[in-house]
């Protein structure tokens, strides 16, 4: 009857469905490019940055950053591995620790940070936007901060710019991460290396 039915709706979805190993189909220079973008980039030097200021020295900073990594690679593996095994997403997973209903906590708590994390990295593409910008739309009127905005027009308009290209790609799904990863791996690479030789020269 529909009554007898009606709980398995509410914990099974299409969304919820394992994946089959013809749906897996990255390969391994596509995960090692969605890894370069997920690791090399600006976040990462803002965060070891921000040590430095702290107090540290610039290698106490990037060796931080790497522990941190490293230290975060473990559970992201253990957690990773139901999914690439038996194709599950972290929700379905999650219920074997939490439970059916429990396991909506962990999984809510991880899209709040993938929220935030989220308008971090658009913000910090934002401004790298508002730098590329002429010099005489920087010292325009609309460069100029409004307190109940917190930043200037501009600023803030670069933010959005930055975010509607973001939304453009993940409306895509994982294959238009896919494909921009593919090109972007080689640029992020490619800018490490310069940003290394520039060090070195001011050393």
């Amino acid at each position: 009857s529909d009554a007898d039915t009606e709980p398995e709706h509410s914990i099974y979805s299409d969304e919820l469905k394992p994946t089959t190993s013809h749906q897996r189909s990255f390969s391994w220079l596509e995960m090692g490019s969605l890894w370069v973008g997920l690791v090399v980039g600006v976040p990462a030097y803002y965060v070891a940055g921000s040590l430095v200021e702290l107090g540290m020295a610039w290698w106490q900073g990037i060796l931080t950053v790497v522990l941190a990594n490293m230290i975060l690679l473990i559970p992201l593996i253990l957690t990773g591995y139901a999914g690439t095994l038996y194709g599950i997403s972290f929700p379905v997973f999650a219920r074997s620790s939490f439970g059916i209903r429990g396991a909506h906590v962990p999984a809510l708590l991880r899209s709040l940070i993938a929220c935030g994390w989220y308008g971090i990295e658009t913000w910090i593409g934002g401004q790298g936007i508002f730098l590329l910008l002429p010099q005489t739309a920087k010292e325009s009127a609309l460069s100029k901060a409004l307190p109940w905005l917190g930043t200037s027009p501009l600023e803030f308009g670069c933010f959005i710019v930055f975010w509607l290209a973001q939304l453009a790609i993940f409306w895509n799904g994982i294959d238009g991460i896919r494909k921009l990863e593919k090109y972007a791996a080689p640029v992020l690479i490619r800018s490490e290396e310069h940003t290394s030789e520039l060090q070195s020269q001011e050393i």
